[in-house]
């Protein structure tokens, strides 16, 4: 069934770093023209209230949760109805961890995901391991998905774009959104996570340019120099497929169903992306109907048949 989902997304454009105050008060501002798109979820900045400034780093300024952030923007959500992805450094007990808090359309705390790669902020150590390691927090340890209301998401924050195991882990979990709060842009990265894990990626950043990326690598919405602040209606009832051995289905979903469903289709990469607009038969209905296989299933299939040969299986020609 077609589940429509409202996300709006952030760039703060690197006007953050004067103070606490300052920074929460600017992303706040940034929050409020957000909302204003009616969406269902909001995704800020990495580390926003501390960014930039001469405490970005010193772990007696990272707050508790809930705490003052926390709560500015559990009042908007409240308000607007929205859920908020709100990051920033993370106090609990004696440990700091580099955070992305998920806070409900009630104002309630959801979820929370811990950065779990972290860079080595010390110069030189990666050269040189006699040189004392420095980290600004400690790594989180494993990547979750939340069951909200409009869906399934998950989180990975800046340098979590490097490296592949939160984001299959999300993949895995069935997660259809992930937000990805960052200092830097990410780029092509972003593009390639979403085409690799078949999921929609939403990036806020403290630099120049978020992103609404749809599972197969598209930018749909990219925010600019005149544009900070981006909003897009996403459809999360779809269906990733490989192309091979589905081409006549294809043609027969859209005799069938016509405009109810929205088809995709990547031609060099040989993949399609199925969208179901109908609100009594979902995308996974419609591709067991025609007997389409979705492209992680598909692939799954041949690295389990190949591992079995290599054991000495039975082979099937």
């Amino acid at each position: 069934m077609a589940k429509n989902t409202r996300v709006a997304t952030v760039a703060a454009e690197r006007t953050l770093g004067e103070s606490v105050e300052s920074n929460r008060r600017k992303v706040m501002e940034l929050l409020d023209r957000a909302c204003l798109e009616k969406p269902d979820v909001v995704c800020l900045p990495e580390g926003f209230p501390t960014a930039g400034t001469p405490l970005d780093g010193r772990k007696d300024h990272a707050e508790p949760v809930p705490g003052p952030t926390t709560e500015e923007a559990g009042k908007r959500a409240k308000k607007h109805r929205t859920h908020i992805v709100c990051p920033l450094m993370r106090r609990d007990g004696d440990t700091v961890y580099n955070s992305s808090v998920f806070i409900d359309r009630e104002g309630g705390i959801a979820g929370i995901y811990d950065k779990m790669f972290l860079p080595n902020i010390r110069y030189g150590a990666h050269l040189d391991e006699s040189k004392e390691l420095q980290f600004t927090s400690a790594p989180g340890t494993d990547a979750p998905v939340f069951d909200l209301d409009f869906g399934r998401a998950g989180a990975q924050i800046c340098f979590d774009a490097e490296f592949d195991e939160g984001w299959k882990q999300l993949a895995d979990r069935g997660a259809e959104v992930v937000f990805w709060s960052s200092a830097f842009d990410g780029g092509f990265r972003l593009r390639s996570k979403a085409f690799e894990n078949r999921y929609y990626i939403v990036s806020s950043v403290l630099t120049d340019h978020a992103y609404i990326i749809n599972p197969l690598g598209q930018v749909l919405k990219r925010s600019g120099r005149f544009r900070s602040v981006i909003a897009e209606t996403i459809n999360l009832d779809y269906v990733v497929c490989y192309f091979d051995y589905h081409g006549n289905q294809i043609e027969e979903v859209k005799e069938k169903y016509g405009d109810d469903v929205t088809l995709r289709i990547l031609q060099e990469e040989g993949y399609f992306l199925l969208e179901s607009e109908r609100k009594d038969v979902s995308a996974a209905d419609i591709a067991r109907e025609f007997k389409i296989v979705p492209a992680r299933e598909f692939l799954l299939k041949h690295e389990t048949q190949l591992s079995r040969m290599r054991k000495g299986g039975p082979e099937r020609r």
